[in-house]
């Protein structure tokens, strides 16, 4: 499985894929990811858009050809083509405590 960064918003990050994986499921919103400090959530706001999660929380998305409007409350709209990709977020890493970990919002 190809993967391409293709775009940023804020701490999520949009991956071009040749294909979502098997073994996810199609999940019932359309959140990408959600803040953990202030509670606001990457989603899904206009577009023909399909989105998925596997069982270690790693979330996906189909793009129809319309594309996709991604929305943040502190963050402008994101414009994701259509196509697959798979959402992640920045990491960042910790001299100190020799560690990597998720940048949170």
């Amino acid at each position: 499985m190809k993967t391409e960064i293709y775009d940023q918003q804020g701490d999520v990050l949009f991956f071009r894929l040749n294909g979502i994986p098997t073994g996810t499921k199609k999940k019932q919103d359309r959140v990408l990811v959600e803040g953990e400090v202030t509670g606001h959530k990457h989603q899904v706001i206009w577009g023909d858009c399909e989105v998925f999660e596997n069982s270690n929380s790693e979330v996906f998305m189909r793009v129809g050809d319309t594309g996709a409007l991604i929305g943040h409350d502190d963050h402008k709209v994101s414009f994701v083509e259509e196509g697959e990709h798979r959402i992640g977020i920045v990491q960042e890493y910790d001299h100190f405590a020799e560690e990597a970990r998720a940048v949170t919002d």
